[in-house]
């Protein structure tokens, strides 16, 4: 049977290609001064669907770069990651059949923190989410001014209120790659916009008193969290949909719609309100209701939409379309769902349904421990990597 791999950096970096691809790569030596740090998951540990090999291709020096949370692919096919705490990191990546490691090289600007990174328009985008005193949480534009093949220009687009896990994340490219989405979690104040395509109705008209629950986040207004598209400039920013609790990511698939994977209230767990984790089609407009405590809309309301699939309690992070990966068909056109709780990446694969779809759901890879972060799909060399804490 033909295998496939994925590539993990966690505190290791995993990559999944075909067992031909990886049977060229060349074991490490054990002296090696990047060699497999003890608390990185060994590949051998992970199990992967049939048909897949994972192979650890670095394990991440911990006190040297920090650690590895969000990930883009450049234009010559080198990785672009950043460390949750520090700066901002180039990977090369052998060629199949290559000895030798993963290069690792801190790009020379002072930013970092990302939990978005994406590289268009001959720049390097960059969503800051950290505590920092440098530089303001918000959305960046890193360039090579020289064309030296280093970026040394920072611009800061627009600066973003929120922080951490559930401030803003994600940036990608919209369907016509001519603009950018921009992801935001449910702790990110709504920004200025030029226009919504979100009726701006976000009073409560709560009937019965609130029940709070644990109370976290007790007071957070909507419209919680939301995806804006935006100019390549940053100039114009528009709100596509709102109502998320804390989506971390967002994919776009084939036919140009929008996903993304949004996460449960885990204090809310058996009571008539929780919300799983959900896959949702991101239709232009929509409100997904998340509002604080026993407030929230149920899916089955008019005025929002029901999800792709419900998954349950988890924590989302990265996702991904497997297009560009040398993999199966299936696979290719499946949509991947990383889960940092319960070190678990998911392929729902997508059947149309109506205006929208369905999902059947297959656990792709699982660990214990590993806590992905993020995934990408290198279309240079047609591996699926992705970073583990």
């Amino acid at each position: 049977m033909m295998r496939c791999s994925v590539c993990v950096l966690c505190l290791c970096l995993i990559s999944l290609s075909r067992a031909d691809d990886v049977a060229q790569t060349k074991e490490k030596p054990a002296d090696s001064p990047t060699s497999f740090d003890s608390t990185a998951t060994p590949a051998e540990r992970i199990k992967v669907a049939d048909g897949f090999q994972v192979e650890r291709l670095y394990s991440v020096p911990k006190a040297l770069y920090g650690t590895w949370v969000n990930m883009a692919v450049d234009p010559q096919g080198r990785l672009v990651v950043s460390d949750e705490s520090g700066y901002l990191y180039r990977v090369t990546v052998p060629n199949k059949g290559e000895p030798g490691e993963p290069l690792a090289e801190r790009i020379p600007v002072e930013l970092g923190q990302a939990q978005g990174l994406l590289c268009a328009f001959d720049s390097l985008y960059v969503v800051v989410n950290g505590n920092n005193e440098t530089y303001a949480n918000g959305l960046y534009r890193v360039r090579d001014t020289n064309d030296d093949d280093q970026f040394d220009s920072i611009e800061l687009m627009r600066k973003l209120d929120g922080t951490r896990d559930h401030g803003p994340h994600a940036v990608l490219l919209t369907p016509d790659g001519k603009s950018l989405y921009v992801v935001c979690g449910n702790n990110t104040k709504l920004t200025e916009i030029n226009r919504s395509r979100v009726p701006r109705l976000w009073d409560e008209d709560q009937l019965l008193p609130r029940i709070y629950g644990a109370g976290f986040m007790r007071g957070t207004p909507p419209p919680a969290g939301c995806i804006y598209r935006i100019d390549p400039d940053g100039k114009d920013w528009e709100l596509v949909s709102s109502g998320m609790r804390n989506a971390f990511d967002a994919a776009v698939n084939a036919d140009g719609e929008l996903f993304t994977y949004d996460a449960d209230m885990e204090w809310d767990i058996g009571t008539p309100w929780y919300r799983p984790t959900r896959v949702c089609h991101v239709v232009s407009g929509v409100d997904w209701g998340w509002r604080n405590g026993s407030a929230k809309w149920p899916e089955y309301y008019a005025d929002t939409l029901p999800p792709v699939i419900n998954l349950g309690p988890g924590s989302p992070t990265g996702v991904v379309f497997g297009y560009g990966a040398r993999f199966p068909t299936k696979y290719q056109n499946a949509l991947f769902l990383c889960d940092w709780t319960f070190g678990k990446m998911y392929a729902a694969h997508l059947v149309p349904r109506g205006a929208t779809y369905t999902a059947e759901l297959e656990d792709f890879i699982t660990a214990s421990p590993l806590p992905l972060t993020d995934v990408v799909v290198n279309p240079h060399d047609g591996a699926m990597y992705g970073p583990s804490q």
